[in-house]
């Protein structure tokens, strides 16, 4: 399925070096994935919340690319190109904008639990710093 995708994508732009991050899906999968990870959004999808929101997000991003290369009801495999790499830059700054407000106590809370569990109790072996004396 991802060689048929990728196929397709470097069909469409009639170069055999193209990869999603051209057209601009993968900053589209990177918004939805935060906004995922930031606002409990899809939470009803359970473990695949965070496949979903990618996807989702991969899919917004190529119908906004698309819908902005078409022009004249043609596509040009140039025009779809440029809209591609500048949609991608606003869509990273989207994710970046939302990683910047989003509420910093969720992944810090993260931290700390994954780092408190591979510390252990204070005084056992886990605990000790290793040093080479």
């Amino acid at each position: 399925m991802l060689a048929l995708a990728g196929t397709a994508v470097q069909a469409m732009v009639r170069n055999p070096l193209a990869d999603p991050y051209l057209l601009g899906m993968s900053s589209g999968a990177s918004v939805g994935a935060t906004a995922v990870l930031l606002f409990g959004a899809l939470a009803s999808a359970g473990v695949w919340a965070l496949s979903a929101g990618s996807v989702l997000g991969a899919l917004a991003a190529t119908v906004i690319v698309f819908s902005f290369a078409r022009r004249g009801g043609q596509l040009a495999p140039t025009q779809l190109v440029l809209c591609g790499v500048v949609l991608a830059a606003m869509f990273q700054a989207v994710a970046s904008f939302l990683l910047f407000r989003g509420d910093p106590r969720p992944p810090s809370r993260c931290c700390s639990t994954c780092s408190a569990r591979s510390a252990g109790p204070p005084g056992s072996s886990s605990s000790r710093r290793p040093l080479p004396w």
